[in-house]
Protein backbone atom coordinates (compact mmCIF):
# COMPACT_ATOMS: atom_id res chain seq x y z
CA UNK A 1 0.00 0.00 0.00
CA UNK A 2 2.79 2.48 0.49
CA UNK A 3 4.17 1.50 -2.81
CA UNK A 4 1.03 1.95 -4.63
CA UNK A 5 0.55 5.64 -2.59
CA UNK A 6 3.69 6.28 -3.42
CA UNK A 7 3.59 5.44 -6.95
CA UNK A 8 0.44 7.54 -7.10
CA UNK A 9 2.36 10.64 -5.92
CA UNK A 10 5.11 10.57 -7.82
CA UNK A 11 3.63 11.02 -11.39
CA UNK A 12 1.86 14.12 -9.96
CA UNK A 13 5.33 15.65 -8.50
CA UNK A 14 7.12 14.46 -11.68
CA UNK A 15 4.82 16.61 -13.87
CA UNK A 16 4.57 19.68 -12.09
CA UNK A 17 7.24 22.10 -13.30
CA UNK A 18 8.30 24.93 -10.66
CA UNK A 19 10.39 27.61 -12.30
CA UNK A 20 12.67 30.32 -10.45
CA UNK A 21 13.50 33.31 -12.47
CA UNK A 22 14.85 35.85 -10.49
CA UNK A 23 12.60 36.74 -7.94
CA UNK A 24 9.53 35.23 -9.06
CA UNK A 25 8.21 31.50 -9.02
CA UNK A 26 5.89 30.42 -11.81
CA UNK A 27 4.53 26.95 -12.09
CA UNK A 28 2.17 24.85 -14.00
CA UNK A 29 -0.25 23.20 -12.50
CA UNK A 30 -1.47 19.53 -13.75
CA UNK A 31 -3.75 19.41 -10.84
CA UNK A 32 -5.52 20.92 -8.26
CA UNK A 33 -2.97 19.09 -5.43
CA UNK A 34 0.01 20.56 -7.57
CA UNK A 35 -1.97 23.64 -7.65
CA UNK A 36 -2.06 23.70 -3.92
CA UNK A 37 1.38 23.21 -3.65
CA UNK A 38 2.83 25.84 -5.93
CA UNK A 39 -0.05 28.49 -4.09
CA UNK A 40 1.71 27.38 -0.88
CA UNK A 41 5.18 27.50 -2.22
CA UNK A 42 4.49 30.84 -3.73
CA UNK A 43 3.13 32.32 -0.53
CA UNK A 44 5.79 31.21 0.95
CA UNK A 45 8.40 32.71 -1.41
CA UNK A 46 6.45 36.09 -1.35
CA UNK A 47 6.96 35.66 2.63
CA UNK A 48 10.95 35.02 2.21
CA UNK A 49 11.18 38.18 -0.05
CA UNK A 50 9.52 40.50 2.07
CA UNK A 51 11.56 38.96 5.06
CA UNK A 52 14.63 39.40 2.89
CA UNK A 53 13.95 43.48 2.17
CA UNK A 54 12.43 44.01 5.66
CA UNK A 55 16.19 42.52 7.48
CA UNK A 56 17.58 44.84 4.60
CA UNK A 57 15.76 47.62 6.10
CA UNK A 58 15.99 47.06 9.06
CA UNK A 59 19.96 46.34 8.80
CA UNK A 60 20.23 49.88 7.31
CA UNK A 61 18.14 51.43 9.65
CA UNK A 62 20.36 49.95 12.43
CA UNK A 63 23.29 51.17 10.62
CA UNK A 64 21.96 54.19 10.54
CA UNK A 65 20.68 54.27 13.92
CA UNK A 66 24.71 53.10 15.13
CA UNK A 67 26.59 55.92 13.00
CA UNK A 68 24.43 58.10 14.78
CA UNK A 69 24.51 56.75 18.28
CA UNK A 70 28.49 56.75 17.60
CA UNK A 71 28.33 60.63 17.07
CA UNK A 72 25.89 61.13 19.66
CA UNK A 73 28.54 59.36 21.80
CA UNK A 74 31.43 61.28 20.67
CA UNK A 75 29.62 64.35 20.79
CA UNK A 76 28.67 63.81 24.98
CA UNK A 77 32.34 62.50 25.05
CA UNK A 78 33.76 65.96 23.71
CA UNK A 79 31.13 67.79 25.51
CA UNK A 80 31.97 66.08 29.21
CA UNK A 81 35.23 66.69 28.43
CA UNK A 82 34.94 70.56 27.73
CA UNK A 83 32.57 71.22 30.74
CA UNK A 84 35.77 69.33 33.01
CA UNK A 85 38.16 71.62 31.65
CA UNK A 86 35.88 74.64 31.94
CA UNK A 87 36.55 78.07 34.19
CA UNK A 88 32.66 78.38 34.66
CA UNK A 89 30.61 76.25 37.29
CA UNK A 90 28.34 73.57 35.65
CA UNK A 91 25.53 72.06 38.02
CA UNK A 92 22.95 69.64 37.05
CA UNK A 93 19.76 69.93 39.22
CA UNK A 94 16.44 67.95 39.01
CA UNK A 95 13.54 70.76 38.64
CA UNK A 96 13.33 70.89 42.74
CA UNK A 97 16.91 72.15 42.55
CA UNK A 98 18.71 69.07 44.17
CA UNK A 99 22.45 69.22 42.81
CA UNK A 100 23.19 65.63 40.80
CA UNK A 101 26.21 66.40 38.76
CA UNK A 102 28.56 69.18 39.04
CA UNK A 103 32.27 69.73 37.37
CA UNK A 104 35.00 70.24 39.53
CA UNK A 105 35.13 73.69 39.27
CA UNK A 106 32.53 73.17 41.28
CA UNK A 107 35.40 73.41 44.52
CA UNK A 108 35.14 77.09 44.10
CA UNK A 109 32.22 76.75 45.94
CA UNK A 110 32.92 73.81 47.95
CA UNK A 111 34.09 70.22 47.42
CA UNK A 112 32.14 68.23 45.03
CA UNK A 113 31.44 65.74 47.74
CA UNK A 114 29.44 68.52 49.99
CA UNK A 115 27.91 70.34 47.19
CA UNK A 116 26.24 66.91 45.39
CA UNK A 117 22.92 66.25 47.22
CA UNK A 118 22.33 69.28 48.60
CA UNK A 119 19.67 72.17 46.64
CA UNK A 120 21.32 74.72 45.06
CA UNK A 121 19.24 77.62 47.34
CA UNK A 122 21.62 76.44 50.27
CA UNK A 123 24.24 78.31 48.01
CA UNK A 124 22.13 81.60 47.30
CA UNK A 125 22.85 84.57 49.35
CA UNK A 126 19.46 85.02 51.01
CA UNK A 127 19.47 88.68 48.95
CA UNK A 128 19.57 86.59 45.83
CA UNK A 129 16.43 83.76 46.37
CA UNK A 130 13.94 85.75 44.79
CA UNK A 131 16.33 85.95 41.44
CA UNK A 132 16.45 82.07 41.89
CA UNK A 133 13.05 81.41 42.36
CA UNK A 134 12.53 82.98 38.81
CA UNK A 135 14.65 81.56 36.92
CA UNK A 136 13.56 77.84 38.03
CA UNK A 137 9.85 78.88 38.07
CA UNK A 138 10.43 80.31 34.11
CA UNK A 139 12.14 76.96 33.16
CA UNK A 140 10.59 74.61 34.22
CA UNK A 141 7.49 75.96 32.60
CA UNK A 142 8.60 76.96 29.63
CA UNK A 143 8.16 80.51 29.92
CA UNK A 144 10.48 83.01 28.56
CA UNK A 145 13.15 84.30 31.00
CA UNK A 146 13.04 88.40 31.16
CA UNK A 147 16.70 88.77 30.89
CA UNK A 148 19.21 86.12 29.46
CA UNK A 149 21.31 86.08 32.20
CA UNK A 150 21.09 86.84 35.92
CA UNK A 151 23.82 87.82 38.73
CA UNK A 152 23.58 86.03 41.79
CA UNK A 153 25.46 85.77 44.91
CA UNK A 154 26.65 82.54 46.29
CA UNK A 155 27.71 81.43 49.55
CA UNK A 156 31.59 80.24 49.23
CA UNK A 157 33.72 77.77 51.62
CA UNK A 158 36.65 78.28 49.40
CA UNK A 159 36.64 82.04 47.99
CA UNK A 160 38.36 84.24 50.24
CA UNK A 161 35.64 86.89 50.88
CA UNK A 162 32.90 84.12 51.43
CA UNK A 163 30.91 84.78 48.64
CA UNK A 164 31.11 84.90 44.43
CA UNK A 165 29.93 87.14 42.38
CA UNK A 166 28.52 84.73 39.17
CA UNK A 167 26.91 85.61 35.85
CA UNK A 168 24.53 82.67 35.79
CA UNK A 169 22.60 81.01 32.81
CA UNK A 170 19.78 78.16 33.14
CA UNK A 171 18.78 75.70 30.61
CA UNK A 172 16.24 73.31 30.86
CA UNK A 173 17.14 69.49 30.51
CA UNK A 174 13.93 68.00 28.65
CA UNK A 175 13.05 64.28 28.50
CA UNK A 176 10.23 62.92 26.55
CA UNK A 177 8.79 66.07 25.82
CA UNK A 178 9.05 67.20 29.55
CA UNK A 179 11.12 69.03 31.96
CA UNK A 180 13.59 67.05 33.99
CA UNK A 181 16.39 68.64 34.37
CA UNK A 182 17.99 71.92 34.92
CA UNK A 183 21.68 72.64 33.79
CA UNK A 184 23.20 75.83 35.10
CA UNK A 185 26.37 77.76 34.17
CA UNK A 186 27.57 80.16 36.50
CA UNK A 187 30.41 82.17 35.48
CA UNK A 188 33.03 83.88 38.23
CA UNK A 189 33.05 87.74 37.80
CA UNK A 190 33.85 88.83 41.22
CA UNK A 191 37.45 89.53 39.13
CA UNK A 192 34.91 92.09 35.90
CA UNK A 193 33.02 92.86 38.41
CA UNK A 194 36.11 94.24 40.55
CA UNK A 195 37.59 95.78 37.83
CA UNK A 196 34.76 97.65 36.74
CA UNK A 197 34.39 99.23 40.10
CA UNK A 198 37.78 100.05 39.82
CA UNK A 199 37.22 101.74 36.51
CA UNK A 200 34.05 103.46 38.44
CA UNK A 201 36.01 104.70 41.42
CA UNK A 202 38.97 106.40 39.54
CA UNK A 203 36.75 107.96 37.00
CA UNK A 204 34.91 109.50 40.02
CA UNK A 205 37.54 110.14 42.53
CA UNK A 206 40.74 111.57 42.60
CA UNK A 207 44.14 109.78 42.19
CA UNK A 208 46.25 111.19 45.31
CA UNK A 209 44.06 111.55 47.63
CA UNK A 210 40.84 109.23 46.90
CA UNK A 211 38.51 111.90 47.69
CA UNK A 212 35.48 112.46 44.69
CA UNK A 213 36.41 114.44 42.20
CA UNK A 214 34.63 116.89 40.83
CA UNK A 215 32.56 114.85 38.10
CA UNK A 216 31.34 113.08 41.26
CA UNK A 217 31.05 116.61 43.23
CA UNK A 218 28.48 117.90 40.87
CA UNK A 219 26.35 115.03 41.06
CA UNK A 220 26.07 114.96 44.55
CA UNK A 221 25.51 118.95 44.75
CA UNK A 222 22.74 117.94 41.84
CA UNK A 223 21.07 115.69 43.96
CA UNK A 224 21.72 117.66 47.27
CA UNK A 225 19.87 120.54 45.63
CA UNK A 226 17.18 118.03 44.17
CA UNK A 227 16.78 116.53 47.34
CA UNK A 228 16.29 120.26 49.03
CA UNK A 229 13.93 121.64 46.54
CA UNK A 230 11.81 118.19 46.74
CA UNK A 231 11.91 118.23 50.66
CA UNK A 232 12.18 121.97 51.55
CA UNK A 233 15.56 121.36 53.04
CA UNK A 234 18.73 122.60 53.24
CA UNK A 235 22.40 122.42 53.07
CA UNK A 236 25.46 124.41 53.53
CA UNK A 237 28.23 124.46 50.57
CA UNK A 238 31.60 124.83 51.73
CA UNK A 239 34.63 126.32 49.58
CA UNK A 240 38.14 125.13 51.22
CA UNK A 241 41.66 126.95 49.96
CA UNK A 242 44.78 125.61 51.61
CA UNK A 243 46.76 128.58 53.17
CA UNK A 244 50.74 128.55 52.57
CA UNK A 245 50.53 125.66 50.03
CA UNK A 246 52.42 127.23 47.64
CA UNK A 247 55.17 128.09 49.98
CA UNK A 248 55.43 124.22 51.36
CA UNK A 249 55.33 123.47 47.20
CA UNK A 250 58.59 126.02 46.43
CA UNK A 251 60.70 124.76 49.85
CA UNK A 252 60.03 121.16 49.94
CA UNK A 253 59.01 119.94 46.43
CA UNK A 254 56.16 118.81 44.94
CA UNK A 255 56.56 115.35 47.00
CA UNK A 256 56.48 116.66 50.67
CA UNK A 257 53.10 118.97 48.82
CA UNK A 258 51.20 115.74 47.65
CA UNK A 259 52.06 114.18 51.21
CA UNK A 260 50.16 117.62 52.83
CA UNK A 261 47.67 117.27 50.29
CA UNK A 262 46.91 113.09 51.15
CA UNK A 263 47.15 114.33 55.03
CA UNK A 264 44.84 116.94 54.53
CA UNK A 265 42.25 114.73 53.05
CA UNK A 266 42.79 111.86 55.41
CA UNK A 267 41.90 114.91 58.37
CA UNK A 268 39.11 116.39 56.72
CA UNK A 269 37.68 112.87 56.74
CA UNK A 270 38.42 111.70 59.93
CA UNK A 271 36.16 115.25 61.03
CA UNK A 272 33.17 115.56 58.86
CA UNK A 273 30.19 113.24 58.83
CA UNK A 274 29.61 109.88 56.95
CA UNK A 275 26.82 111.82 55.34
CA UNK A 276 28.90 114.75 54.04
CA UNK A 277 30.89 115.33 51.16
CA UNK A 278 34.21 116.21 50.76
CA UNK A 279 35.58 116.77 47.15
CA UNK A 280 39.12 117.76 45.82
CA UNK A 281 39.09 119.82 42.77
CA UNK A 282 42.57 120.29 41.76
CA UNK A 283 45.80 121.53 43.60
CA UNK A 284 44.81 122.86 47.22
CA UNK A 285 41.19 123.36 46.58
CA UNK A 286 38.23 121.27 48.13
CA UNK A 287 34.70 121.36 48.60
CA UNK A 288 32.05 120.45 51.22
CA UNK A 289 28.69 119.20 51.10
CA UNK A 290 27.33 119.58 54.42
CA UNK A 291 23.60 118.21 54.58
CA UNK A 292 21.20 119.63 56.73
CA UNK A 293 23.77 122.12 58.26
CA UNK A 294 22.08 125.49 58.57
CA UNK A 295 22.11 128.75 60.49
CA UNK A 296 25.44 130.84 61.43
CA UNK A 297 26.14 129.13 64.37
CA UNK A 298 26.18 125.97 63.27
CA UNK A 299 28.00 126.62 60.65
CA UNK A 300 30.64 128.43 62.30
CA UNK A 301 31.25 126.05 65.11
CA UNK A 302 31.29 123.14 61.95
CA UNK A 303 34.14 125.46 60.07
CA UNK A 304 36.31 126.41 63.17
CA UNK A 305 36.34 122.36 63.78
CA UNK A 306 37.71 121.96 60.03
CA UNK A 307 40.67 124.63 60.74
CA UNK A 308 41.63 123.98 64.12
CA UNK A 309 42.34 119.99 62.51
CA UNK A 310 44.05 121.92 59.81
CA UNK A 311 46.40 124.05 61.24
CA UNK A 312 48.17 121.65 63.59
CA UNK A 313 51.73 121.16 62.41
CA UNK A 314 52.65 117.97 60.04
CA UNK A 315 55.86 116.21 60.16
CA UNK A 316 57.61 115.39 56.89
CA UNK A 317 60.98 113.76 56.68
CA UNK A 318 61.92 115.09 59.89
CA UNK A 319 60.44 118.73 58.88
CA UNK A 320 57.74 120.65 61.01
CA UNK A 321 54.96 122.00 58.40
CA UNK A 322 52.54 124.27 59.33
CA UNK A 323 49.69 125.43 56.79
CA UNK A 324 45.78 126.66 57.32
CA UNK A 325 43.00 127.14 55.57
CA UNK A 326 40.32 129.85 54.09
CA UNK A 327 37.21 129.00 54.06
CA UNK A 328 33.28 130.38 52.49
CA UNK A 329 30.40 129.48 53.19
CA UNK A 330 26.80 129.18 51.10
CA UNK A 331 23.29 127.97 52.29
CA UNK A 332 21.08 126.59 50.16
CA UNK A 333 18.57 128.29 49.11
CA UNK A 334 19.16 131.54 51.24
CA UNK A 335 22.67 132.32 49.40
CA UNK A 336 21.51 130.48 45.82
CA UNK A 337 18.81 128.27 44.61
CA UNK A 338 21.35 126.77 42.10
CA UNK A 339 24.78 125.07 41.68
CA UNK A 340 26.04 128.25 39.85
CA UNK A 341 24.71 130.74 42.16
CA UNK A 342 25.82 128.34 45.30
CA UNK A 343 29.90 127.67 44.07
CA UNK A 344 30.22 131.23 42.99
CA UNK A 345 28.88 132.58 46.53
CA UNK A 346 30.75 130.37 48.48
CA UNK A 347 33.71 131.09 46.32
CA UNK A 348 33.59 134.77 46.89
CA UNK A 349 33.57 134.35 50.34
CA UNK A 350 36.44 131.63 50.34
CA UNK A 351 38.10 134.27 48.60
CA UNK A 352 37.37 137.22 51.33
CA UNK A 353 38.41 135.15 54.18
CA UNK A 354 41.91 134.58 52.33
CA UNK A 355 42.43 138.19 51.36
CA UNK A 356 41.76 138.77 55.62
CA UNK A 357 45.30 136.74 55.95
CA UNK A 358 43.42 133.02 55.97
CA UNK A 359 42.36 130.23 58.64
CA UNK A 360 38.70 132.18 59.02
CA UNK A 361 36.00 131.38 57.02
CA UNK A 362 33.64 134.03 56.19
CA UNK A 363 29.15 133.30 54.87
CA UNK A 364 28.18 134.43 51.34
CA UNK A 365 26.30 137.61 51.40
CA UNK A 366 22.98 137.39 50.13
CA UNK A 367 23.50 141.20 47.78
CA UNK A 368 25.24 141.04 45.08
CA UNK A 369 29.26 141.96 45.48
CA UNK A 370 31.61 142.65 42.44
CA UNK A 371 34.69 140.95 43.09
CA UNK A 372 38.39 141.44 40.92
CA UNK A 373 39.11 137.15 42.20
CA UNK A 374 38.76 134.73 39.45
CA UNK A 375 36.30 131.67 40.44
CA UNK A 376 38.24 128.77 41.54
CA UNK A 377 35.82 126.62 39.22
CA UNK A 378 34.37 127.53 36.00
CA UNK A 379 31.05 125.10 36.29
CA UNK A 380 30.69 123.17 33.09
CA UNK A 381 33.93 124.38 32.14
CA UNK A 382 36.57 122.60 34.12
CA UNK A 383 38.71 123.50 36.99
CA UNK A 384 40.53 126.75 36.76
Amino acid sequence: MTTNSKNGLQPALEKQKINAVGDEISALPKSSQSTEIYNQLFRYAEDLQNLIEQNERLNSHYKALLESSNHLLASQDELDKLISISNDIHVVTDIEGNILQANPVVKLIALPEKIIGTNIKDWIMPTHHEQLSVMMRCETTEQQLPIKEWELHLKSEQYSEKKMVVAAKLFPVKIDGGVRNLHWILRNIAAVKEAEDDLAFIAHHDSLTGLPNRLLLIDRLNQAIANGRRNNTSFTLIFIDLDRFKDVNDQFGHAVGDGVLQEVARRMSNTVREIDTIARLGGDEFILIVPGLIGEANIEQYCNKIILELIKPMNFNQQKISIGASLGCAEFPRHGEDLAQLIRNADIAMYRAKKTGGNKYFMASQEIIPIDAPLLINVGCGIR
